[in-house]
């Protein structure tokens, strides 16, 4: 079974970002829940004979949809992803943090290049008072804050879990001000938490490419997001597959722009992110 899990690896490794024995282990128990394909395995005189039939077929497609619908979650280990927020929430430390941060991929997928990201990110943003960041995830958690001071950060997102997590990293800095929120509750109903009528600077990362192919009429809210520089990013390599996106992402950014009347101010890149900056029309 695990010859012909490691056969159908290599070309799931060739089309997707996921390590080969990680690829690997993840067929092996997909192709162990097929019942019909374990019996013709235990049948078949060799690798070659199982792959000419059709139960073989179905189970590698299966497995293939099971992997990419893994990588695509923003917590592929949601059970310890939990396990870290509750740690952090006990024990605020070093290690706790880097544990959440490490299992929520939109962050993790920074860490590289985090010190880039933020060298470049303060090169344009200069040096802000106040920031806003729109679907924060756990980057709050690794944003520095004291050099330049930046004397708050509001960080909102919808998932439970990373506000959970940011909230127990507020505890100690109290400049991080979390709170859950949706774009479809507009920004009344943050500024009813205290969120100022103007800030300095807003980070819409990794945001409205989703927002534009899951709920374009949100693209209004975050039209009318409350700062006097912004900065939006797309991904440069798709999360699942071996694919550059960057065209694709960058596009749908300028389209938004031109439409809202922002106007371009700067750009800058990471391995993994396309940054640009601008300010409202």
């Amino acid at each position: 079974m695990r010859s012909l899990a490691a056969d159908l690896a290599g070309d799931i490794v060739r089309r997707y970002r996921i390590e080969h024995d990680d690829a690997v282990d993840m067929v092996v128990e997909s192709f162990g829940r097929n019942r019909a394909l374990v019996s013709a395995v235990c049948d078949a005189e060799s690798v070659d004979k199982v792959k000419r039939l059709r139960v073989y077929r179905d189970a590698a497609t299966a497995a293939k949809k099971e992997i990419y619908h893994h990588l695509r979650r923003y917590r592929p280990a949601e059970s310890s992803a939990t396990a870290a927020v509750d740690r952090l929430v006990e024990e605020h430390s070093a290690e706790a943090i880097q544990a959440v941060v490490a299992g929520h991929v939109s962050t993790a997928e920074r860490l590289g290049t985090i010190d880039s990201f933020f060298s470049q990110l303060f090169d344009h943003i200069g040096s802000p008072n106040s920031i806003i960041d729109v679907g924060c995830g756990v980057l709050p958690l690794v944003f520095p804050l004291d050099d330049p001071p930046v004397s708050h950060l509001w960080a909102v997102d919808t998932d439970p879990e990373a506000i959970r997590a940011v909230s127990a990293h507020a505890r100690v800095d109290q400049r991080i001000h979390p709170v859950r929120w949706d774009l479809a509750e507009d920004w009344p109903a943050l500024v009813e938490q205290g969120l100022p009528a103007r800030l300095d600077v807003a980070l819409v990362l990794k945001v409205l490419p989703v927002v534009a192919r899951r709920s374009p009429k949100a693209l209004d809210v975050l039209a009318r997001t409350p700062a006097d520089l912004l900065v939006f990013s797309g991904s440069r390599t798709a999360m699942a597959k071996r694919q550059d996106i960057e065209r694709r992402e960058t596009g749908v950014l300028r389209r938004f722009f031109t439409e809202y009347g922002f106007t371009e101010v700067g750009e800058f890149r990471t391995e993994d992110e396309i940054c640009l900056v601008v300010r409202p029309g």
